[in-house]
């Protein structure tokens, strides 16, 4: 059987002119909050984390989203609103919400329906992240995945 050649590293990066495939997608697993035990709980705040569209990601759309923590909240829900505020769109239809007790939550669901591809994104866009509910106050490890293509 011949050797098949290495697809690791930046060869095998999504969208990579030249590259070994055609993949174009893009994970951004978001730490919002840390969950050592020296580390703060969650807490209502504006701005938690912000993060730019890469070169590569012009024209991508949310296909899958998630939220989950490491220490979930004991009663009530955890909430997080993600926009892009470049453009000032929310890019989901409603704030992800992980339940009290729970530690994963997926949120596909609240992906708006985008035929006209009104909301995919540019170049150098602002994704920002608030949480805005705490849930009891004691989560912790607060993070959220989204999956771009």
């Amino acid at each position: 059987m011949p050797e098949q050649p290495s697809k690791h590293g930046e060869q095998h990066r999504p969208g990579k002119p030249g590259g070994p495939d055609g993949i174009r997608y893009a994970v951004w697993h978001i730490a919002l909050s840390g969950d050592r035990e020296i580390d703060d709980p969650v807490i209502v705040e504006d701005h938690v984390f912000r993060a730019p569209l890469a070169e590569d990601m012009d024209t991508y759309k949310l296909k899958r989203v998630a939220i989950g923590a490491g220490e979930p909240s004991s009663s009530g829900a955890v909430t997080v609103h993600v926009e892009n505020e470049t453009q000032g769109f929310d890019i989901i239809t409603s704030d992800l919400s992980l339940p009290g007790g729970a530690t994963y939550q997926n949120e596909e669901a609240k992906i708006p329906d985008d035929p006209d591809d009104a909301l995919a994104g540019v170049e150098g866009d602002i994704i920002r992240f608030d949480v805005t509910g705490a849930g009891a106050g004691d989560c912790k490890g607060l993070k959220v995945i989204l999956v771009w293509w």
